[in-house]
Order: structure tokens, then sequence, then C-alpha cells
């Protein structure tokens, strides 16, 4: 590590929503619900950057912020009527099938068959 900058929550919120130009209550919900939004997260990524160019002088190693590393999708859990392990109804190789049928037909009908 050559070079550290901290932000709290608050100031991250409004630096990502105002290089951004989203509304102060874009930042204000991020701040109630304790994490900023994935804009805001890559916003807030711009405004470090530009603030890490001021450490980057002739010689020196170049500095640019790290990355996060980028969020999972939370699994959800299995509706009520459904098991874990069951297929949907119309799933996609049930579409898959009628698409190549409907394919078959209109084929079979330009060629006057």
């Amino acid at each position: 590590m050559r070079a550290l900058i901290a932000c709290d929550l608050t100031f991250s919120a409004h630096a990502g929503a105002a290089i951004g130009l989203v509304p102060v209550g874009g930042a204000e919900a991020a701040i109630e619900d304790g994490k900023l939004t994935d804009t805001l997260a890559e916003n807030l990524y711009e405004v470090l950057n530009i603030a890490a160019s001021m450490f980057n002088v002739v010689g020196a190693d170049h500095l640019k912020p790290a990355r996060p590393p980028p969020r999972r999708p939370a699994a959800r859990p299995p509706a009520a009527d459904q098991h874990a392990d069951a297929r949907p109804a119309r799933g996609p190789r049930r579409l898959h099938r009628r698409v190549r049928r409907r394919r078959a037909l209109d084929r079979a009908a330009l060629s006057g068959w």
C-alpha cells in the first residue's frame, strides 16, 4: 500500500451523488440504508481516482484506487409452493421446443407443403 484515503458513509454517499448529478435524496437514502448503491459506489470510485491523481508525481509509481469486489446477489429462497430443485412449468427447454416446432411449420408453409 502506498497511500490511503478513508471516507465515511456520509461523505461517500454525497460525493458519489454529486459527481453523478444524483439528487440529494438518493444520497440520504443510501445513508439511511447504511450502504452505497452500485451507482453511488461507482461514482465514488471516480472521485477517488481524481483524488489519487494528486499523489502521482514523476518517477513514482502510478496510484489508482482499488476496486471493491463485485457484489453477489443474495440467494432467494424457493417459493412456498415450489421445492428447491423443482423446475418452472415453462422452462427454457420447453420454450425452445415450441420455437423450433413453429419455425418448422413456417418453413413447411413457405415451401407449399
